[in-house]
């Protein structure tokens, strides 16, 4: 369990997490949903596109992708420095657990191109309403914040996102 006096930084968790939890993707199920983003991605995108895979901590996004010839896919993690003009950022499972989520937000925005995408795949915290009786670190002790879609749309909207789809 991890409890937090309110005076620690994004550096100290992802340390946290990396020791105790690693970055979760080497099991075949999210390996597989990985490779699937890729594929979707490699059909609605230009090989000569910016993608950043932001947190994709084993680098399957970008692996795939270049065994598909796209020659500007990078893997980026929280505090990294971010190539501009990025017409796809993909977040994956990320954003849950990020301390300084304002600054990130404003970093992601900056990097994207003015006709960029952001893809955010995170999980959906409406379970905690349906067992509002659980204590709340009973749906994911690592997750600092906790998405809903409506939470997810009033994150974009904040940060002048428009929406394009959802699932």
């Amino acid at each position: 369990m991890l409890y937090g006096d309110g005076d620690f930084d994004q550096d100290s968790l992802t340390d946290y997490y990396m020791r105790f939890y690693g970055y979760g993707v080497d099991i075949p199920e999210n390996v597989e949903r990985l490779k699937r983003a890729a594929g979707w991605i490699a059909e609605h995108f230009d090989p000569l596109d910016t993608i950043i895979d932001f947190g994709g901590g084993d680098g399957i996004i970008e692996g795939e992708l270049s065994r598909m010839g796209f020659a500007r896919t990078c893997t980026a993690q929280v505090g990294d420095m971010l190539p501009e003009g990025a017409r796809l950022i993909f977040a994956s499972h990320v954003l849950e657990h990020i301390y300084a989520l304002a600054g990130v937000m404003a970093e992601i925005v900056s990097a994207l191109a003015g006709d960029g995408t952001l893809i955010i795949d995170g999980p959906d915290a409406t379970g905690l309403l349906q067992r509002w009786g659980l204590p709340i670190l009973d749906f994911q002790t690592k997750h600092i914040n906790h998405f809903r879609l409506i939470d997810y749309l009033h994150l974009g909207r904040e940060w002048g996102l428009e929406l394009v789809h959802h699932s």
